[in-house]
C-alpha cells in the first residue's frame, strides 16, 4: 500500500516540478524527498518522473496516476478528519444513502441489528429514488450507499460490493387459475397482469432478451408492470 508521505511527496513535485522546491513545501530534505518518490515508483511499478538537472516532470504514465494519486489523497484526508470528528463528538455516526427498494429489506434491519450490537452508534439515512445519494456518497457526504446497479456505469471512485444475487419469485393469489395449470414458463408468466416495483429499462432489455428478443417480446415487456408499487411490503 502507499503510504501516505510517498503520496504527498508525488504531489508535492507533480506541482512545482523542483525537488528543491517540493522538499520546502512538505517540510523534508531533498534526500527524504528523493527517497519517497523512489519508494513510490517501486511500489506501482512505473516510472513517474522524467528527471533532468534543474526540473523534474511527469512522464506519461505519472500524468495517468496524478488523478489516481490526487483521489487517494482525499481519501486520507477525509478519513483523518472523520476520525477526529468522531473522537471529538464520542459518538459514532454511519450516513447511509439508499433507495426506496432498499430501506425496508435491507437497512432497517440491518440497523436494527447493529443498535444492539453498539448502543452507541447513530444512523443518518437519506433514502431517494434518484441518483443524488450517489452523488453524496462520491463527495463524501455518505459512508455507505446502498441501492442496485442502475447508476453504476457513472459511479467513479467508489468501491463496488455486489450482494449475493436472489430469485425472482411470482406470486399468485390461492385461488388464481394459474396453480391449476403446472409449471409455466416466464413468456407465459408475463401474458397475466403483473405488480411489481418500477422496472429499469436495464431489467427490461433482460427481460425482453429472455423471451427471445423480438419486437413482440419487447411490447409486451414494455407494458409491464401493469400496477407498480416500490414498496416491498406491498
Amino acid at each position: 500500500m502507499t503510504n501516505e508521505n510517498s503520496l504527498t511527496a508525488f504531489l508535492a513535485l507533480a506541482r512545482t516540478g523542483s525537488f528543491k522546491e517540493a522538499a520546502r513545501a512538505i517540510g523534508v530534505s531533498n534526500a527524504s524527498l528523493s527517497r519517497y518518490i523512489a519508494q513510490l515508483e517501486a511500489e506501482v511499478e512505473l516510472t513517474l518522473f522524467n528527471r533532468t538537472r534543474n526540473n523534474s516532470k511527469l512522464t506519461r504514465e505519472g500524468e495517468k496516476f496524478l488523478p489516481v494519486a490526487q483521489s487517494l489523497k482525499a481519501d486520507l484526508d477525509s478519513y483523518a478528519r472523520r476520525v477526529s470528528e468522531m473522537r471529538a463528538t464520542g459518538r459514532r455516526v454511519l450516513r447511509i444513502g439508499c433507495g426506496p427498494l432498499t430501506s425496508r429489506t435491507l437497512i432497517i434491519p440491518v440497523i436494527l441489528q447493529m443498535r444492539e450490537e453498539m448502543p452507541d452508534m447513530r444512523f443518518e439515512v437519506l433514502v431517494s429514488a434518484y441518483q443524488r445519494p450517489l452523488d453524496l456518497l462520491q463527495s463524501d457526504q455518505f459512508d455507505i450507499f446502498v441501492g442496485d446497479l442502475t447508476y453504476t456505469p457513472m459511479a467513479d471512485n467508489v468501491e463496488i460490493v455486489v450482494m449475493d444475487k436472489q430469485p425472482i419469485i411470482f406470486l399468485a393469489h390461492a385461488s388464481h387459475e394459474i396453480h391449476e395449470k403446472g409449471p409455466q414458463s416466464l413468456a407465459s408468466l408475463l401474458e397475466y397482469p403483473l405488480a411489481s416495483p418500477h422496472l429499469h429499462k436495464h431489467w427490461k432489455a433482460t427481460l425482453i432478451t429472455a423471451l427471445g428478443g423480438t419486437d413482440l417480446a419487447a411490447e409486451k415487456v414494455n407494458a409491464l408492470p401493469h400496477i407498480e408499487c416500490d414498496d416491498y411490503g406491498f
